[in-house]
């Protein structure tokens, strides 16, 4: 009877702590806060009364492990403006700048960390002199999730007329990351393009017409499937002559347009 009890007990204590293991779980997946609470925490955490704060959908840039870059379109992003950058022009010194981007990563940072994320070197600047990705930015990721501050090195306006000039800092977040990368990586990976995104524009049978874009720049090639691999068969970005667009018999769907 005694041995029974005694069984009995274990088997309750086992159970209290497997209870316990799996309470610990489900509250720490309860302290996670969702895509949609981070943007709410980002934006009321960057802005102020110099800095305008609004909701916006951008296409988050990630590098993946084997080195290409994937981009997540309509990820859920606030963007900031400060104004008043045209002081930096005069002194070239960047120091507006300077103060704002060590203030909003600051920020940001704090933000990411109390939410479990964890910062990724390899979408990340180095420092602010660090210009690998033109703007200096902030890369974060917690599972399948990935988060992007971007800091805008350019002072810039609208373009209406007498519109203010102002910095922008950019920050996205989505969870598609795997599901494109499956998309993109494939032209990716047989153009070997590498520190481009791309966005596929077209496809018509076994060619494709795709956009293929740098940091501030870009232009389009068109790719034709062969042996089960793409292959590219013109790239620029001026119009495909005639003549050539006929020899390769890219389909007209491609290319309506083109130089005699």
């Amino acid at each position: 009877m005694k041995s029974y009890l005694g069984t009995l007990k274990i088997i309750l204590l086992a159970s209290l702590a497997v209870l316990a293991v799996i309470s610990i779980i489900f509250l720490s997946q309860a302290d996670k806060p969702n895509n949609l609470e981070i943007i709410e925490h980002v934006k009321t955490g960057l802005a102020s009364q110099e800095i305008q704060t609004s909701d916006t959908k951008f296409g988050l840039w990630w590098v993946s492990e084997d080195g290409f870059s994937i981009i997540n379109d309509d990820s859920l992003s606030v963007e900031t403006k400060y104004f008043n950058c045209e002081a930096d022009n005069i002194t070239d010194e960047r120091k507006f700048w300077t103060e704002n981007a060590n203030q909003q990563s600051k920020i940001v940072d704090a933000i990411m960390q109390q939410a479990g994320f964890e910062v990724n070197e390899l979408n990340s600047s180095d420092s602010l002199e660090d210009l690998q990705f033109v703007d200096y930015v902030r890369a974060y990721e917690r599972d399948k999730t990935k988060a992007v501050l971007v800091v805008n090195s350019d002072c810039w306006s609208d373009g209406s007329v007498d519109s203010p000039l102002y910095y922008s800092t950019s920050f996205s977040i989505t969870d598609d990351f795997d599901v494109n990368y499956e998309a993109q990586s494939p032209y990716l990976i047989d153009l070997n393009l590498k520190d481009v995104v791309i966005h596929v524009s077209n496809v018509v049978d076994n060619w494709a017409l795709i956009n293929v874009n740098y940091r501030r720049s870009g232009h389009y090639v068109i790719v034709e499937k062969v042996d089960g691999k793409w292959i590219e068969r013109f790239g620029g970005q001026d119009i495909i002559s005639c003549t050539l667009r006929n020899d390769l018999k890219i389909p007209i769907e491609l290319a309506p347009d083109c130089a005699p």
